[in-house]
């Protein structure tokens, strides 16, 4: 169900629901109205989100709403006004009954039975992890990684096994532990041919920009596992410069031969263009345009990750070919 979420306008709008800060609508003339949170976000409104990412079509858009549901990443429930504070609480269907209890005044009051609620009454409320702010603390652009590395997108099968927020202690006698946002062991095919597991090691920004502590970590990591994949992912269509130079240091780094025809440390780069796309490469890359639509007719002719990482360093770093 990762795809589903593979939107940058989904994304921040379930930002914005773990978020939520709105003024009360109060009857006070004071121009300092309290502000309280507003977790939830109408039916319309998501309804209408869904049906612009997906070029208007009603039936993709209720599918993508059904997995969401389904998913258990949100739940349906009305949205009231307090006869007595004014203030407005959720409640959810489990929640409804003939009295209802003001979170905010802690006073109960009937249901309004005269006038049912309807149309933007209805909200739908983020629950559990989906409920926690900063992009549930970077876990999407980790789901959405690991499901393009790992799930359907590469065309490439296998075995997977990966773990996200993984503290590694002992890394290179470093005085601190490593933290890193994944891992995985992967085995992929090649041209039906199983290959032996290696090491993913990955960072992920959302929306942030990765600077020169990170790629020291992963470096760390690097030089402590020769032979292993490091993966740098966000959201973001474009890199910075800042960023690519930093990012290319590595890379031209794991570019050197550690046995046979395997790289060091081959450096992967993910963008949005790969994450955010549900049909992956080379869709993805034809659909972004210029320069990366270029690298389209060559992607079937790079079924290995270490050649992928190659194009992928050409297209978000600059880099020459490898070859």
């Amino acid at each position: 169900g990762a795809s589903s979420l593979g939107d940058e306008k989904v994304l921040k709008l379930l930002d914005a629901m773990a978020h939520g800060v709105a003024e009360s609508e109060t009857n006070d003339p004071s121009p300092k109205k309290q502000k309280t949170r507003a977790a939830t976000v109408s039916v319309r409104t998501w309804w209408g989100v869904l049906q612009q990412v997906n070029d208007g079509s009603v039936e993709i858009a209720r599918n993508q709403l059904r997995n969401l549901l389904n998913s258990g990443v949100f739940r349906l429930g009305l949205r009231l006004q307090c006869p007595r504070c004014d203030q407005h609480t959720w409640y959810g269907l489990e929640q409804l009954a003939q009295e209802l209890t003001c979170e905010r005044c802690l006073q109960r009051f009937p249901f309004p039975l005269m006038e049912p609620p309807s149309g933007d009454f209805w909200h739908y409320r983020t629950v559990g992890p989906f409920s926690i702010g900063g992009f549930a603390h970077g876990s999407y652009c980790t789901l959405l990684a690991s499901n393009f590395l790992f799930g359907h997108h590469l065309s490439l099968g296998g075995q997977a096994s990966w773990i996200p927020g993984v503290t590694l202690r002992n890394v290179k006698q470093q005085p601190q532990d490593v933290e890193i946002d994944f891992a995985a062991f992967w085995r992929p095919n090649y041209f039906g041919q199983k290959t032996r597991p290696f090491l993913v090691l990955g960072e992920c920004k959302t929306f942030d920009q990765f600077i020169a502590k990170d790629v020291r970590r992963m470096s760390t990591l690097a030089d402590a596992f020769p032979g292993s994949m490091i993966v740098f992912a966000t959201l973001r269509k474009q890199l910075e410069d800042s960023e690519k130079r930093l990012i290319a240091s590595l890379a031209k780094k794991g570019r050197r031969h550690l046995k046979a025809e395997r790289w060091q440390n081959p450096v992967m780069v993910l963008t949005g263009i790969e994450l955010l796309h549900r049909m992956g490469p080379p869709s993805c890359w034809e659909e972004a345009g210029a320069p990366y639509s270029q690298f389209k007719e060559h992607y079937w002719r790079h079924r290995k990750p270490q050649d992928l990482c190659d194009m992928l360093q050409q297209m978000h770093l600059g880099m020459e070919s490898y070859h």
